[in-house]
């Protein structure tokens, strides 16, 4: 959505009165109340990827992907803290490497459930309050239906979701390991890194570091304060924030810079990320 149409414009698709009592009637199979805001988490692993290299006997283009995966463990505290605040979450995928292992009221890892379906599939992240994870498959349906989004784990930094003011996102870190240090975000745009494909993540200079469950269970927090209106923003963080997004042009790939950096991570990792308020 180079042009930010999708923030112009009101959803064009829509669910029918028998698909809505359908979706109702599947969340109550699955153990979860309708009638409750719930969060759609979504977490990238090998598995899908491995699954269908077996069915169609092509090789697998997992190891290719790697640098986009995530441990699903680390969304546990972020699922607690939700619960805390009277959401719901619901664990999304099709075929997954392991359960998300976590102990809370609300919580229903649904990709393991055995009762997935394509419908619920676009169902789910159509009517959830906000979704929570990688920047793949899913997610994009919840953008669709105008779902604010919280981004976890996005590596090319020219491909995050600018344009609706409402979603945040935080990403992966670099390091470099000759350098022995963190590369910048203005040497990661400058490079071309932030819009690198998955063949040139390769490189046996670079690491990608995850974001820790401490970052996505801040990440979660702050979204549903910001949707709740009980965020408070600090000078400190708006500085930040302007210092982060000036390091980017309007390009081929984006318009508009209206998004966030999770508050938190952007105070913590700064130091790391060149990202510097003006004097």
């Amino acid at each position: 959505d180079v042009q930010c149409l999708m923030q112009q414009t009101k959803p064009h698709l829509a669910f029918s009165a028998q698909e809505e009592r359908q979706g109702r009637h599947a969340m109550e199979e699955l153990g979860l109340d309708p009638t409750r805001p719930f969060v759609c988490l979504l977490g990238r692993d090998p598995a899908y990827l491995k699954m269908l290299a077996r069915q169609t006997g092509q090789p697998s283009n997992a190891s290719d992907n790697h640098y986009r995966n995530m441990d699903i463990q680390c969304f546990a505290p972020a699922v607690r803290a939700l619960a805390e605040s009277g959401l719901q979450t619901i664990r999304m995928g099709h075929i997954v490497k392991e359960p998300l292992d976590v102990d809370a009221p609300g919580f229903v890892d649904y990709a393991a459930s055995g009762r997935r379906s394509e419908f619920m599939d676009i169902y789910l992240p159509a009517r959830c309050r906000f979704f929570l994870g990688v920047p793949s498959g899913l997610i994009h349906v919840s953008m669709i239906f105008r779902v604010p989004c919280a981004c976890v784990n996005m590596v090319t930094l020219e491909f995050i979701p600018s344009c609706e003011p409402r979603d945040i996102t935080i990403f992966k870190k670099i390091w470099h390991k000759s350098a022995r240090r963190f590369l910048t975000v203005g040497e990661i745009l400058e490079s071309g890194m932030g819009r690198w494909t998955v063949e040139k993540f390769h490189d046996p200079e670079l690491e990608l570091v995850e974001n820790e469950a401490g970052d996505i269970r801040e990440l979660a927090v702050e979204m549903q304060a910001r949707l709740d209106g009980t965020w408070r923003t600090t000078p400190e963080d708006e500085a930040l924030q302007h210092a982060f997004w000036r390091k980017f042009q309007p390009s081929d790939l984006n318009s508009g810079f209206h998004s966030r950096i999770g508050a938190a991570f952007l105070r913590r990792h700064a130091r790391d990320l060149g990202v510097y308020p003006e004097e």
